[in-house]
């Protein structure tokens, strides 16, 4: 009786010690899960590059996971199909895609269309798809020739505010590798991933615009400046040539006090035509006064703007004192010419005139006798 009481504890035991390792290996699994999402998080946290961004993914998810290999596609909205634009692979070779590259669309390796491969299906509908053996799995498609072997296939759809832009795929060498209960945490690592890869590309394109027409700017042959509350808050270095100010000067320097007096500006131009005092998207012409003192003509155009979150205005500043110096020359020679052509026809008028003079006493010479008084 004793012996199968013994024997009845130990098998409770054995059952209750398997029971608290099953419970301890689900609460290591959620501590590892909570361990991968929270080194996602803060990793990409401060992350503005998309490049960096794509690495740490790669790096983060193949260390953390069961995943052997991860890639990342996007969609090509006008071709509706995908491009990878990073991958990793077992040998811990990493491709990213160049920001430039993924704006320019110019040699990208294109993958999927919409709703082929396990890829293209996740994009379609909108959920992850996942397939435990690839070689039964009538889903599984590979266009190309994939440098890892494919047994086991996760694709999550990566979604900002409800729109689908591309898929991430996390696979494995062997079949049957990947669980249900996995689609849970990659949805959740697939959120952080899509955000995170939303935001760097929008942070890139900004860049990229900004250094265009930052470039724009500092070589433009005109000056440009934004006017905001009167104050210069931007200058390109024409602008600085053409009012002989650093932009660390110009940022304490009102507008107003550039611009000569009212008249000396052109006659045709309104009194208070300036920028700060509301003459807004119109072009005008007046005087600059330089930090030398000098006195340069400028030609203007003002349009209202947004900057930094409140009104402003830029404007464009092209130098004409060289154009209206040609101009006053010209109109100079214009004068003298009439000059001239009023004097040719004075003399023209005063020689017909002067002949009529001298000839009429010749006749009258003529009919008068030698000997008369008269001649």
């Amino acid at each position: 009786m004793e012996d199968k009481t013994i024997k009845e504890l130990k098998n409770e035991n054995r059952l209750l010690r398997n029971q608290v390792n099953k419970i301890q290996g689900q609460f290591e699994d959620k501590i590892a899960e909570l361990s991968l999402i929270r080194e996602l998080g803060t990793t990409l946290f401060h992350v503005s590059s998309f490049e960096k961004a794509c690495q740490i993914i790669l790096e983060v998810i193949i260390k953390n996971t069961i995943a052997q290999n991860c890639s990342i596609m996007l969609i090509d909205k006008e071709k509706k199909e995908l491009f990878l634009v990073c991958a990793s692979d077992p040998k811990k070779n990493n491709f990213v895609l160049g920001a430039g590259q993924l704006f320019s669309r110019q040699g990208l390796n294109y993958c999927f269309k919409h709703g082929e491969g396990a890829a293209g299906q996740a994009i379609l509908e909108k959920r992850p798809v996942l397939i435990h053996d690839t070689k039964k799995s009538p889903v599984f498609n590979s266009r190309s020739k994939s440098r890892v072997r494919l047994g086991s296939l996760l694709s999550v759809p990566l979604i900002v505010e409800n729109e689908v832009f591309g898929v991430i795929n996390l696979s494995h060498a062997d079949s049957n590798v990947f669980e249900k209960n996995d689609i849970h945490l990659f949805n959740i690592v697939a959120n952080f991933v899509a955000i995170s890869i939303h935001n760097t590309i929008n942070y890139e394109k900004l860049m990229s615009s900004e250094s265009k027409y930052r470039a724009l700017s500092e070589n433009s042959n005109d000056g440009i400046a934004i006017i905001q509350g009167d104050m210069h808050m931007y200058a390109n270095a024409k602008y600085r040539e053409i009012t002989r100010y650093s932009m660390k000067e110009l940022e304490t320097i009102p507008f107003e006090t550039l611009s000569a007096k009212p008249e000396t500006w052109n006659s045709s131009q309104h009194a208070g035509a300036c920028p700060c005092d509301g003459f807004k998207n119109r072009s005008f012409e007046i005087r600059m006064v330089s930090s030398k003192g000098e006195k340069v003509e400028v030609d203007i155009n003002s349009s209202e703007i947004i900057y930094n979150g409140k009104p402003a205005i830029i404007i464009s500043v092209r130098d004409i004192s060289e154009r209206k110096n040609l101009e006053r020359q010209l109109q100079r020679a214009q004068k003298m010419e009439a000059l001239g052509t009023l004097a040719g026809g004075v003399a023209h008028d005063l020689n017909n005139t002067l002949g009529a003079i001298v000839g009429y006493p010749d006749l009258l010479l003529d009919d008068i006798p030698d000997d008369s008084p008269l001649r």
